[in-house]
């Protein structure tokens, strides 16, 4: 069964590039989900050459949403994942080539986890109202789905049913926040947040963390890295 393992989180203003604390975490049936949220008055965009991880570089990559000034915002989401990572004992940094007003980075490891599939992802964003809902498909019972959630305000939000929320830093900046939340897989892959409002943007990601049947942090086959950010 797919468990969280730990995590820590990092939020900075006016920089190009933004970088993860260790987790000093290594075995096998690994995967290291990691959300990078920005906020900034300019489109930036980044791709894999932009992360650097202690083991390789992050072998998929996908722009899953972006806010650009189309919808007054400026706010971005990005979903990624490494397969078979040896270890994971040492920071990730994204570099986005322009500075972002807020940034911020969200990394959790998962134990007994088989890789994931794009396909079992999903979002939602908003411009208004208070609520951020997505379904993640072919959840199975021993899986783990991960949500990244930012919005554009600085008060709290609250996870939705059957979530714990898992890293919750505060403000990016003065205009933004991030949170991040996991559920059992037996509790169906509804992910949704509660925040105090949104005005300009928001953005829910959540992915689908397969589970590998067994092994763990002693185990013999590590999986995946994947990235998720707002800005």
């Amino acid at each position: 069964m797919t468990a969280y393992g730990g995590g820590s989180s990092n939020t900075d203003t006016g920089v190009s590039s933004i970088t993860s604390d260790p987790l000093n975490v290594t075995g096998t049936d690994l995967c290291l989900v990691v959300g990078i949220g920005k906020e900034s008055g300019s489109t930036i965009n980044i791709d894999e050459t932009d992360v650097t991880w202690n083991v390789a570089t992050p072998e998929q990559m996908t722009d899953v949403a972006q806010f650009t000034e189309e919808l007054a915002g400026y706010y971005s989401n990005w979903l990624m994942w490494l397969d078979d990572p040896t270890s994971a004992n040492d920071d990730v940094t994204v570099s986005f080539g322009a500075t972002a007003d807020g940034c911020g980075i969200f990394a959790m490891f998962f134990t007994a986890a088989a890789d994931v599939v794009l396909a079992d992802s999903g979002m939602d964003t908003a411009t208004s109202g208070t609520t951020l809902s997505v379904t993640v498909g072919n959840v199975a019972s021993g899986d783990m789905v991960v949500d990244c959630a930012v919005w554009d305000s600085t008060g709290a939000g609250t996870a939705g049913a059957n979530q714990t929320t898992r890293l919750d830093p505060g403000q990016m900046d003065a205009y933004s926040r991030a949170a991040t939340s996991t559920q059992a897989g037996a509790d169906g892959g509804v992910m949704s947040w509660t925040v105090p409002s949104i005005s300009y943007g928001a953005i829910l990601t959540a992915l689908r963390v397969p589970d590998a049947g067994g092994g763990g942090p002693t185990g013999g086959n590590p999986s995946r890295l994947m990235l998720t950010g707002v800005g």
